[in-house]
C-alpha cells in the first residue's frame, strides 16, 4: 500500500523553543575577482527565540577553483552569527555576519583574517514533518570580494 501525506500547516516547524540544525552547500562566482569559483559546505544551528525567528552561529569551509588556472584550493575557514526568519512559514530570510580565517595557498601568500557577511533568500520545501529542503540565492560580501550565490540546505526542526 501507498500511502502521501501532505503537510498543509508549517507555522508548527518554527515555532519559539525549537532548535535548527542545517547542512548546507553554496556555490558562487565572483563580481570583482572574475574567473574564481567558490564552493562553500557548512553547518548552522539555530534557536526559535520566537515564532518563525532563530539566531543561529554557522561554521563553514571554502574550496576556489581558478577557472583560468585549473587550479583547486582550500583554506578559508569561517565562524558566522546571524538571525533567520520564516516569512509564512515557508520563504526563509537570512543575514549573518561573522569572520573569516584563509590560510597560506597557491594564490595567498600569507594568513588572513577578515570580516564577512551574507544576506539570502530562499524556499522551503517541506520534506518530512520536521525537515525542510531549502533552496536559496544569496549575495555574499567582504573586503576581499562580493559575489552572488546559489544554496541548498537541508533544514532539521527538533524540539517540542
Amino acid at each position: 500500500m501507498i500511502s502521501t501525506h501532505v503537510y498543509t500547516q508549517p507555522e508548527i516547524m518554527s515555532n519559539k523553543g525549537k532548535i535548527l540544525v542545517e547542512a548546507n552547500s553554496t556555490r558562487g562566482i565572483s563580481f570583482d575577482n572574475f574567473g574564481i569559483d567558490n564552493i562553500r559546505v557548512g553547518l548552522d544551528i539555530g534557536y526559535f527565540i520566537k515564532e518563525d525567528l532563530a539566531i543561529k552561529t554557522i561554521y563553514e569551509t571554502a574550496f576556489f577553483i581558478g577557472l583560468e588556472e585549473s587550479r583547486f584550493v582550500s583554506g578559508i575557514h569561517s565562524l558566522m552569527l546571524g538571525g533567520k526568519y520564516y516569512i509564512v512559514g515557508r520563504i526563509p530570510i537570512q543575514m549573518v555576519g561573522g569572520l573569516a580565517i584563509q590560510g597560506k595557498n597557491d594564490f595567498v601568500e600569507e594568513v588572513d583574517t577578515y570580516i564577512i557577511g551574507r544576506m539570502s533568500a530562499g524556499y522551503g520545501i517541506r520534506l518530512a514533518s520536521n525537515i525542510f529542503l531549502e533552496p536559496n540565492l544569496a549575495y555574499n560580501f567582504n573586503w576581499l570580494d562580493n559575489y552572488l550565490s546559489f544554496g541548498m540546505s537541508f533544514a532539521l526542526f527538533l524540539g517540542k
